[in-house]
């Protein structure tokens, strides 16, 4: 089942009330292709300290190698695409990945 914007949202939201209070902007689309739903991706942003990540989390012909992974990082802006290092974890750890990056400016 892939992981659309709705549920991420609400994930980072629901994780983000329990602990951080960070003040978030989200700017998520849904990958669909054909009707066919496989993901979502999008920048989420701290509008505490202008920290954006990039988040992709679509089901694609790599799905045999990534194992359920989503793909995140760094980001300068709600625009940059080809951003910083790329990050792969498992989609139940996606949301407080995020979550930690978006804490801080990239070092």
């Amino acid at each position: 089942m892939p992981l659309l914007k709705t549920k991420l949202k609400n994930q980072l939201n629901k994780l983000n009330a329990c602990n951080k209070q960070l003040n978030l902007e989200f700017y998520l689309n849904n990958i669909i292709i054909n009707g066919s739903k496989r993901g979502c991706s999008g920048f989420v942003l701290n509008t505490d300290n202008n920290v954006c990540v990039y988040v992709d989390t679509e089901e694609s012909y790599m799905a045999s190698i990534l194992e359920g992974k989503s793909m995140y990082r760094y980001a300068d802006n709600i625009k940059d695409y080809h951003g910083h290092r790329n990050r792969f974890c498992y989609r139940d750890d996606l949301a407080s990945n995020v979550l930690q990056l978006l804490e801080k400016p990239d070092a």
